[in-house]
């Protein structure tokens, strides 16, 4: 074997732990690597410590110790329910930037501001702009893509004067290319002439908005890297934003996507907060209105909804004014507000018009307007309420615009409450404008324009107030969302790193030593009835490995079993492979051993023994390597030097779309590219069919950088390649589980070649 294996000389196999513990007794802070955004919208501030709650405060830990993860990115509604928090993506500000180059880049950025008629640089263009000016200095090959129309530059009808306005703002050379509609993208000369190069118009193309798959396949032909800069889209489902990723070795949010992602994440942090809801359409939106009702100190409504809410109060309201459905889901966000006992505003006055007399404007109460009359604009005596309102705010969201179902060339609502804002700003209130027409009235009226954050895509946010998924960020790569400190996890973190990827297995068979009578006295005790059907199917599925976690039901009968078996003292029949690699660690104090488990249940047990036995060497981490490894392992300051990957069986194995689950192309990619020169790659399953695949993944996958390794005369292979012995002496608790019953295992080695270090550009 070569220096590496001989350094080992020892197997190295999944080690099922994340970092609720500390290796030592040293006290340890989580970093967290999500951001706010301040009103300027130009810092982006990391926290420390842990989001309770999202969006929500922010809870700073003093330690780790049996801090559980588990509640991490939840928001929860008024009645409870849970409202899914944003993943933790990968972002090109803490992508490696060395990796971008040479390497071709597909940027989808937002046409609604790149293509304005009139650009203000100061202001979300900037992000924007720096997309593409930071991947141009990285040395990367860049394919620029978007939808455009008319409505949001008339002078911009084909992609060749969309690319000659591009070049004006970026300062760059931008080149057009028709090479969509002439199928022509993956053999396109134009990449090797250009830096950067502009496709066509996507609205032009039916699979854009059908996410389609063999276009977005086509889009993604010769694409390495995928940027995401078009936050507005991010609730659609497009091909160029959800279908093209999975054909891409990395996809990450660009600055401008980062940026406003940050001024979602940061609503809500301030006390007292105001929510200024305008538009109408309540019935869709009632969710997020509940939401909001859950979240703010109060409600003002500037808008048609304020009608359905005065309806549900028993106020007199013209039927033409009334939304259908509507009346239930307004008293049902007026009584939340009662039980939460914060104020809902809706205007006292309005300024009303006739169809008969369209100039002459009137002011009405809001319970006394005439037939024939139609509300245009907030009232004094509305406006003066909401100033009063808001005067001692310190965080204010306005929400759609002040409109009512006549549009009017006189109303002036809209400019008095930009003035009201405007002292606020003065008096660091934060205020967040979400919407077109509520942007367009603070850019038209305001003094502090740079005081505001602003979101022109009020879609997105209502998507998001309403607590669902934005398919668009779904997309995108996973990072993990803490920076690690790996002082505090190694004595000696410059060392070289060793990875494992795998699953922890329980062996149902220790099932045998466990008394029924045991089981059903805690069933009873617990009232977990569930427990005892637990342990049936466990004791019915044969002589298997399983991951317990996806039998059993739930923590607290995990608890119970986990309680059973320690009592019995029968951890020899537990495959908690974790321990083995633990054991590694204690021998080979020259390596750091890190393991990745994406189970939180297992690896708890794991870091028992880590904490007990002063391991200083070992450091485990809860979270889907697939997604994350690249983040992870990027910030260790020492060479990567080994990756095992051992695949057990699961039961999901007898379907196999489920088998080739584990191992994907992200994380091959991710592996070759931080893998030390003529570091390995450890293959290993009893099955086949998977190992096969493994290693096809790689060879498929590895940019040519990873190859199997057939130098070593001390490897005795079958006939099929695949090594006889375990090539670092050591069985794990699986692999002996399978020899002694006589199957085979099968095992590769893969070794990276040398390359040269990668030029600066």
């Amino acid at each position: 074997m070569t220096q590496i294996l001989n350094l080992l000389q020892g197997i190295l196999f999944p080690i099922n732990s994340c970092f609720y513990y500390c290796p030592t007794n040293t006290l340890m802070v989580l970093q967290h690597k999500s951001c706010s955004y301040n009103r300027k919208c130009d810092n982006l501030q990391k926290y420390q410590g842990i989001q309770s709650s999202l969006p929500g405060s922010w809870k700073l830990i003093d330690h780790v110790e049996k801090c559980s993860l588990q509640a991490q990115g939840k928001a929860y509604v008024h009645d409870g329910g849970e409202l899914d928090a944003f993943p933790h993506i990968q972002t090109l500000k803490v992508f490696p930037k060395e990796e971008l180059f040479a390497k071709v880049v597909m940027v989808r950025f937002d046409s609604t501001i790149l293509l304005q008629k009139k650009l203000d640089l100061k202001t979300q263009v900037t992000s924007a702009v720096s997309t593409i000016k930071y991947l141009f200095e990285a040395g990367a090959k860049i394919i620029l893509l978007s939808d455009w129309s008319m409505k949001i530059n008339s002078k911009l009808p084909v992609v060749e004067s969309v690319a000659e306005f591009l070049s004006s703002v970026l300062q760059l050379k931008v080149s057009s290319s028709r090479c969509i509609s002439n199928f022509s993208l993956s053999k396109t000369e134009d990449l090797a002439k250009e830096d950067i190069l502009l496709l066509e118009n996507l609205s032009e193309f039916k699979g854009e908005l059908a996410n389609c798959s063999k276009f977005a396949e086509q889009l993604s032909s010769v694409i390495d890297i995928f940027v995401n800069d078009s936050f507005s889209n991010s609730h659609k489902i497009l091909a160029s934003t959800v279908g093209v990723p999975p054909f891409c070795s990395a996809c990450v949010a660009g600055f401008h996507f980062e940026e406003s992602l940050c001024q979602l994440k940061s609503l809500f942090h301030e006390k007292p907060c105001i929510a200024i809801i305008g538009g109408g359409n309540l019935f869709d939106k009632a969710t997020a209105v509940r939401y909001l009702a859950s979240r703010c100190d109060g409600l003002v409504f500037v808008g048609m909804m304020a009608f359905q809410i005065m309806h549900a109060l028993g106020l007199h309201v013209p039927l033409n004014l009334l939304e259908g459905g509507a009346l239930k889901e307004a008293s049902n966000i007026i009584q939340l507000a009662r039980n939460r006992k914060i104020p809902i505003l809706y205007p006292k006055d309005f300024w009303c018009t006739t169809n008969d007399f369209p100039k002459q404007m009137e002011i009405f109460p809001a319970h006394g307007i005439l037939d024939g009359w139609t509300p245009v604009d907030l009232g004094p005596k509305a406006l003066d309420e909401i100033n009063s309102l808001l005067r001692d705010c310190k965080e204010i969201i306005w929400i759609g615009p002040v409109k009512f179902r006549l549009p009017s060339q006189v109303i002036s609502g809209a400019s008095k409450l930009v003035s009201t804002l405007d002292k606020l700003t003065q008096s660091n209130c934060k205020i967040t404008v979400i919407g077109n027409m509520a942007c367009q009235a603070v850019m038209k009226e305001s003094s502090f324009v740079s005081d505001y954050n602003m979101v022109e895509n009020a879609s997105v946010v209502w998507e998001f107030l309403k607590g669902r998924r934005l398919p668009s960020l779904m997309a995108l790569d996973r990072a993990y969302p803490f920076v690690i400190d790996w002082n505090a996890a190694y004595s000696h973190p410059f060392q070289p790193l060793v990875v494992d990827i795998g699953s922890a297995f329980i062996d149902n068979q220790f099932l045998e030593f466990l008394d029924i009578s045991q089981v059903e006295q805690l069933a009873n005790m617990h009232s977990l009835p569930a427990l005892l059907n637990d342990f049936y199917v466990l004791k019915e599925s044969g002589p298997i490995f399983h991951t317990m976690a996806s039998i059993v039901s739930g923590d607290d009968i995990w608890e119970l079993f986990w309680e059973l078996v320690t009592k019995k003292h029968r951890w020899e029949y537990v495959a908690w492979n974790g321990l083995f690699l633990l054991t590694m660690a204690k021998r080979r104090k020259d390596l750091n051993f890190l393991g990745l488990e994406i189970n939180e249940k297992l690896v708890r047990r794991c870091l028992d023994c880590v904490h007990q036995s002063s391991i200083m060497n070992g450091y485990f981490i809860a979270t889907n390597a697939t997604s994350t490894f690249r983040s992870i392992v990027s910030s260790y300051p020492g060479e990567l030097v080994l990756v095992s990957i051992q695949m057990c069986p699961n039961p999901d194995f007898n379907k196999p779309e489920h088998r080739w689950r584990m191992l994907q192309r992200s994380l091959v990619e991710a592996i070759a590219d931080r893998l030390a020169s003529d570091g390995k790659v450890f293959l290993q399953s009893d099955i086949e069919a998977v190992a096969v695949r493994m290693k096809e993944h790689f060879l498929k996958y590895g940019k040519g950088k990873v190859s199997v390794e057939d130098n070593e005369e001390s490897a005795e292979k079958d006939r099929k390649g695949w090594l006889k012995e375990n090539p670092f002496g050591v069985h794990s608790d699986w692999e002996q589980h399978v020899v002694d019953r006589g199957a085979p295992m099968y095992r590769l080695m893969l070794s990276k070649s040398y390359s040269p270090p990668t030029p600066t550009h």
